[in-house]
């Protein structure tokens, strides 16, 4: 697995492939969250919400997951210029 400084070492190969007006989603647990957003940035994004949240079906299949590391957070960065409308938002909500 990569450490951290690699993948934010990475910026130059996202930066050459995003598009001017793209978008970036990053999974991130809660513990590796202030790493997460020190990616976002170190990739030339912004951080704008969290788009959504996956929560684990325990083994059985019949219940969650609700210890902390069995919910995984989608977190929606895009360029420092991207706005993000209130409708955006709500649709990215509900997926």
């Amino acid at each position: 697995m990569p450490s951290l400084d690699e993948i934010k070492a990475m910026a130059p190969v996202i930066q050459a492939l995003a598009a001017e007006d793209c978008a970036l989603l990053l999974w991130a647990v809660w513990p590796e969250l202030p790493g997460a957003l020190d990616v976002i940035r170190s990739w030339g994004f912004e951080y704008k919400t969290l788009a959504f949240v996956w929560v684990k079906l325990n083994r059985s299949g019949e219940g969650l997951f609700t210890s902390m590391g069995f919910s995984t957070r989608c977190l929606l960065g895009g360029i420092p210029r991207l706005v993000l409308r209130k409708r955006t938002l709500a649709i990215a909500r509900c997926l």
